[in-house]
């Protein structure tokens, strides 16, 4: 007999309703799929509690993966079970299968349908906000970018908000989900730009960009980013000296 120990981690308001449940509904669902339930408790740490901890009994571990394979496959009990234990309405819930390719159509028909379409510019002033950034080991920091108005092109020169520090867009592209290179980056796109960054922390997430073309003193993104005084990404403009060696 093999003995499989689990747990459920609930917000603390959950757990009362999912005592209930387990009792009323999840172990007797437990029985028409022919699992084995030994017991399950609710361990008490200091004054609280939020989690509930059972144990699966099995007679091998192919009956095991057999059983648990038809109860993942139920898409009316995962259903319940993310109303009970996230607490998010899974009543317009698609069911899908990434193995057999069910739903997957539905999915995207309901991208469309359900998700506002983004609503920026294209010719307005570049504003764009970092969402990720990583580190590469071959090109520095990558920055995962949502274009909120306006246009970024290759070669571009940004202003970091937060910073003011000033870096060409060498690399733009997408994720589809491998890499693709791309010329630009429009409004209402979310792609990656790599600028020659060595550092994580000049790419922080929540920080933005504007074209540094765009005047440095009253246009900082705090307008477009209500509560982050220091977002946003402009196009960067050539200081004096920088226009006497152009014109040279």
């Amino acid at each position: 007999m093999l003995y499989e120990l689990r747990r459920y981690d609930v917000a603390a308001t959950k757990l009362p309703s999912l005592i209930d449940r387990f009792g009323s509904f999840t172990v007797h669902k437990w029985k028409e799929y022919g699992f084995r339930l030994i017991g399950f408790w609710t361990p008490v740490v200091g004054e609280k509690s939020n989690q509930v901890v059972y144990i699966w009994g099995w007679e091998s571990y192919e009956e095991r993966t057999k059983k648990n394979a038809a109860w993942r496959a139920d898409p009316e009990r995962a259903k319940e079970e993310i109303e009970d234990v996230i607490g998010i309405d899974a009543e317009h819930a698609i069911p899908c299968s990434a193995k057999t390719g069910e739903g997957i159509d539905d999915i995207l028909e309901a991208v469309i349908a359900r998700m506002p379409a983004p609503k920026g510019k294209v010719d307005a002033p570049l504003r764009a906000m970092i969402v990720d950034s990583w580190f590469d080991n071959y090109v520095g920091v990558v920055m995962l970018v949502r274009v909120v108005d306006g246009s970024l092109s290759k070669g571009e020169r940004i202003r970091m908000m937060a910073s003011d520090a000033v870096y060409a867009a060498e690399q733009l592209g997408v994720f589809t989900p491998k890499s693709e290179s791309r010329d630009s980056l429009s409004a209402g796109e979310v792609g990656f730009v790599i600028a020659g960054i060595k550092e994580l922390q000049a790419a922080k997430v929540g920080d933005g960009k504007k074209a540094a073309e765009q005047s440095r003193g009253r246009d900082r993104g705090a307008a477009w980013l209500q509560g982050d005084p220091a977002a946003g990404v402009r196009r960067a403009v050539p200081d004096r000296s920088e226009r006497i060696r152009l014109a040279a």
